[in-house]
């Protein structure tokens, strides 16, 4: 069946199905324009809120319940590809289980993934959690402790021509993003993570066209966090586009491995801004840590706090090949 266990409504329009669920537990199996479910513990197999070609724009809102988004498919939850995708779950200890473009992405549209409240669980392969091309796309998760899992190109990703951000206000929360596909440099034992806060462009080879990046924004607003990544992460940019993380309170720590932590690389700006609290910054190789290379321009601003910053080569403010690096700490009795 289509729909399952507590639905009230179902109708087919011109633009795609409308559902409405009571406040028991819902199966949502098939594709729809609009859901909206009142309460209950449901479980979404289905688009979820993601638009494409034949459905220009696409609405699911789930009012209350620990529900369980479990993505049958690539393009969903909260995904605008050429058009608009909303995902709206307004309170419940969420899991959001995707594929490829999931959950607040966009690709030539607008997609958003708004959780106003419980400790949720995000997962998915690769170009999820707040990701823009050619658009915007946001994620936005306003309360809980909560986990943001990804391999590549998530977490704030912008692009070209794409504004892509995640946005949470409060919680301890957990971040990683890697550990699946090696970097030729150090294939080994090294992985490329491209999140966390990451302008992307495509640098042209003899066999690539290039084209500038776009922003890529991860703003953390309250709590104690750990972000995980490892090359290209964490508030950088790659060939003329914009990366940034900004943390506002915390004790935080940031590990990394190369080009990451404020890296502006190939005429890129990256910035790793965090304003509060006893933070700990460690990278694995470097180019890191405030370090533009290549006409790029990296940042790294820490406020106040008692910090440390670890890492092994060219980084805590260097720039390389006329670039320009900064490391800025205002305040503390700090270790480099």
């Amino acid at each position: 069946k289509n729909f399952t266990g507590d639905i009230l409504f179902v109708q087919d329009t011109m633009f795609g199905k409308i559902v409405v669920g009571g406040t028991g537990t819902s199966y949502y199996y098939s594709d729809a324009a609009v859901i909206i479910d009142l309460g209950g513990n449901d479980f979404y197999f289905n688009n979820a809120g993601a638009s494409d070609m034949d459905m220009p724009v696409s609405v699911c809102l789930d009012f209350f319940g620990d529900d369980v988004y479990n993505a049958a498919n690539q393009f969903a939850q909260g995904t605008g590809r050429f058009g608009v995708g909303l995902l709206i779950d307004h309170k419940g200890d969420d899991k959001y289980l995707g594929k490829e473009y999931a959950q607040g992405t966009c690709i030539f549209g607008v997609g958003m993934l708004l959780d106003n409240e419980g400790d949720d669980l995000y997962s998915g392969n690769m170009i999820n959690q707040g990701t823009g091309f050619f658009g915007a796309g946001l994620i936005n998760d306003n309360n809980g402790n909560d986990v943001y899992f990804s391999q590549q190109y998530a977490q704030g990703v912008g692009f070209t021509r794409g504004f892509g951000a995640l946005l949470d206000a409060s919680g301890n929360d957990f971040y990683f993003a890697g550990g699946k596909y090696p970097d030729f440099r150090e294939p080994d034992k090294s992985f490329q993570s491209m999140s966390q806060g990451m302008g992307m462009g495509i640098r042209p080879e003899e066999s690539v066209v290039g084209a500038s990046g776009g922003i890529g924004v991860l703003i953390d607003q309250k709590g104690s966090d750990q972000y995980h990544g490892d090359y290209f992460s964490q508030g950088s940019g790659y060939y003329f586009s914009l990366g940034i993380l900004y943390d506002k309170e915390g004790y935080d720590k940031y590990y990394a491995g190369r080009y990451a932590q404020g890296a502006g690389i190939h005429s890129a700006i990256g910035m790793l801004n965090d304003e509060s609290g006893d933070d700990t910054y460690a990278c694995s190789f470097g180019v890191s840590q405030g370090c533009g290379h290549d006409t790029g321009i990296g940042f790294l601003v820490d406020s106040r706090g008692e910090d440390g910053y670890i890492s092994k080569t060219t980084s805590q403010g260097i720039g390389v090949e006329k670039g320009i690096g900064v490391i800025a700490d205002f305040q503390g009795n700090d270790v480099y």
